[in-house]
């Protein structure tokens, strides 16, 4: 480890949270395009915070950090082995083309099958905020 350093969790716990909440409209209320619209708003940014606490994580923490031209493949297989997702390679690979889709479409249907990724993808955001907080609890005592 590189020393000790602090990583903001403020952002991402709050993007999971209100990915929750506009999941949980959502439910109650699948016709309201105002929600659905939301959901895929909180499903990019729960996603962009996720990626960037992992980023920040594996940077700082690696003992020989990971290049600025590293793979994503690198990246999540770092990820992994610090034990911040238990998630394959292939599955966060989808979830990176689901983001990608929701910022290129708005087709209605295209658009309400990104909730069932944005509803998949809300553990996986939880998992790594709550992995990523417990190891830089664990390097700060």
């Amino acid at each position: 480890m590189t020393g000790k350093i602090h990583i903001d969790l403020n952002a991402l716990g709050k993007a999971t949270e209100r990915l929750d909440e506009a999941l949980r409209a959502y439910a109650a209320t699948p016709d309201n395009l105002f929600v659905l619209d939301s959901v895929i708003k909180r499903f990019e940014l729960s996603y962009l915070q996720t990626v960037r606490a992992m980023e920040r994580f594996v940077r700082d923490y690696a003992p020989i950090g990971l290049e600025s031209d590293a793979s994503f493949r690198d990246f999540i297989e770092s990820a992994t082995d610090f034990g911040l997702t238990d998630v394959s390679f292939e599955r966060w690979l989808d979830f990176r083309k689901a983001r990608n889709k929701t910022a290129h479409t708005y087709l209605e249907d295209a658009v309400r099958a990104l909730t069932i990724p944005a509803a998949e993808f809300l553990p996986v955001a939880r998992f790594v905020l709550e992995n990523v907080r417990r190891r830089v609890a664990d390097d700060e005592s």
